[in-house]
């Protein structure tokens, strides 16, 4: 029986980080550990409340959609360096500010 993954969330300016199931979305992950310093909106990718700026690991998360891209973009966040968390799910370590 193998072990399952647990990639961590670190949050650099917390100094705060959080074991997770590999492929869990970050939204899923802020439910399970309430403590998580993830805010949310509107969950849908519209209202950028959920942009994190990823110093670390960004290959780590799932692919952006076209969406969410342009949501990042109405909101001034270069989409090279941030995600909205509610769009996306974790494979691997990630270091978010």
């Amino acid at each position: 029986m193998g072990s399952k993954i647990m990639p961590i969330i670190y949050f650099k300016t917390k100094d705060l980080s959080f074991n997770v199931l590999e492929g869990v979305e970050l939204l899923q992950a802020k439910k399970q550990n309430p403590d998580m310093p993830l805010k949310f909106g509107c969950t849908r990718g519209n209202c950028g409340v959920c942009a994190i700026r990823v110093l670390s690991g960004k290959g780590n998360l799932t692919k952006m959609c076209p969406k969410e891209e342009s949501t990042l973009r109405q909101k001034g966040c270069i989409p090279l360096d941030y995600r909205l968390a509610c769009q996306c799910a974790l494979n691997g370590n990630i270091e978010i500010e």
